[in-house]
């Protein structure tokens, strides 16, 4: 195990900042309580890509989902039917995903749009048997990196204290053919990719 992960540490190096971040357009997104009854809106402006839009519990349990056409995304989202509990918004765009959680309470709709918080998704590319994975945090967290095999066996890791930006390589030219799946674990949530080793 020790000889496959020096294998792994030598196919690791830092890349360019401007090579792994694409500009990437930002759209402009409001979430607000709409009224004064229980429903919630949400605008995206400026829109380059798809967007998606999802009403989930606090756990992650998704209730509905809606995804943009063109470039403005406009929605009112009817709440009326959830029971008294926590929830969110949640809105995927491009790299970034925005958290806008609500309550609902005696009855009533409470959102505070100071409660919203903004992640950036880890992009993960495989190619020529490397995986590129870049992730821009916006507070210093610790960040691992998992591969694992069809078995769930951990193959490698790697974990990264106190980052605000991850800009990796991992050559993975002598894995053996099969398939595998790629972990990324941030304390927002931990993230999935699949990838074929040929």
């Amino acid at each position: 195990m020790k000889a496959f992960q020096k294998i792994f540490a030598l196919g690791l190096f830092l890349v360019s900042a401007s090579t792994m971040f694409a500009a990437e357009s930002i759209p402009t997104v409001r979430i607000e309580k709409s009224g004064s009854e229980k429903k919630v809106s949400v605008i995206a402006e400026q829109l380059t890509s798809t967007i998606t839009v999802e009403i989930s519990t606090k756990n992650g349990f998704v209730l509905e989902t809606k995804t943009s056409e063109g470039e403005t995304f406009a929605k009112i989202f009817n709440v009326e039917g959830l029971e008294a509990g926590n929830y969110q918004v949640i809105v995927l765009a491009g790299t970034r995903e925005i958290i806008q959680p609500f309550t609902i309470k005696n009855n009533q709709l409470i959102l505070n749009v100071t409660d919203r918080e903004t992640y950036f998704v880890p992009t993960m590319k495989w190619k020529n048997d490397a995986l590129d994975l870049m992730m821009f945090n916006n507070r210093l967290s610790d960040v691992s990196f998992r591969l694992m095999d069809e078995r769930g066996n951990t193959v490698f890791e790697d974990s990264m204290q106190n980052v605000l930006k991850v800009e990796r390589r991992y050559n993975l030219d002598e894995l053996a053919s099969g398939k595998y799946v790629v972990q990324v674990v941030t304390p927002h949530k931990a993230y999935y990719k699949d990838i074929v080793v040929q």
